[in-house]
């Protein structure tokens, strides 16, 4: 994985992304700087689903992080009972196991409880090569609105934003009062849900549960 930028500092960066998420209307959310994820390093501006934050806090929810997990709780509906007896044998057994929080057991009926705890995500990523840069950024587009940061725009900035256009990823600059935005980045949109986005959801929001991290409120 690729080490931070050399062109800003850590206290430009979290400028820099408060910046992008308040012009995007998303003031509230939560900062991780530096997130390793997807075999890149990006900076990460999370919107928390704080119904369900606050439910998680209060019954004690264990990580959700099991993909097999999962994809079996997407099979449930929210807040509806379940007969057991409709279960598969593999599927009771993941129920055995779920973790604590995702489900509630009623007599003979499974209801789930738990969903997505973020509601989106804006990824920042930083290169000097934009070519590199951008195709860092594709990593998150089934998850995330992108903006990749360069130190100065290159000498052939209309193909760079022909191609991020392309892309949908938005383009900026470090500026004196945070970021120069050159290109806008498509917002990303839910369009469909699947245990991978789950999972991913649930690994930005463990990441800001980490010491330092600056969480909403």
């Amino acid at each position: 994985m690729k080490s931070g930028p050399t062109y800003v500092d850590q206290a430009q960066r979290r400028m820099i992304l408060t910046g992008v998420a308040d012009r995007l209307g998303r003031p509230s959310v939560g900062i991780v700087i530096e997130a390793s994820i997807f075999d890149v390093c990006a900076d990460l501006a999370i919107e928390f689903d704080e119904d369900e934050h606050t439910r998680r806090l209060h019954a004690g929810a264990d990580r959700l992080d099991d993909f097999d997990t999962l994809m079996f709780l997407m099979g449930l509906p929210h807040h509806e009972p379940v007969p057991i007896t409709t279960l598969s044998a593999e599927e009771q057994e993941i129920l055995s196991r779920a973790p604590r929080g995702s489900v509630e057991i009623r007599g003979d009926f499974v209801i789930r409880r738990a969903c997505s705890p973020t509601r989106s995500v804006l990824a920042l990523v930083y290169d000097e090569d934009w070519l590199r840069g951008l195709r860092s950024a594709s990593v998150f587009a089934p998850v995330a609105t992108r903006m990749l940061i360069l130190p100065a725009m290159p000498s052939d900035a209309g193909m760079l934003l022909a191609e991020a256009a392309n892309y949908g990823i938005g383009v900026g600059t470090p500026s004196e009062t945070g970021v120069s935005i050159q290109l806008e980045p498509e917002v990303w949109r839910q369009r469909y849900f699947t245990p991978g986005g789950w999972l991913f959801r649930e690994q930005v929001f463990e990441l800001t549960a980490s010491p330092g991290v600056t969480a909403p409120g």
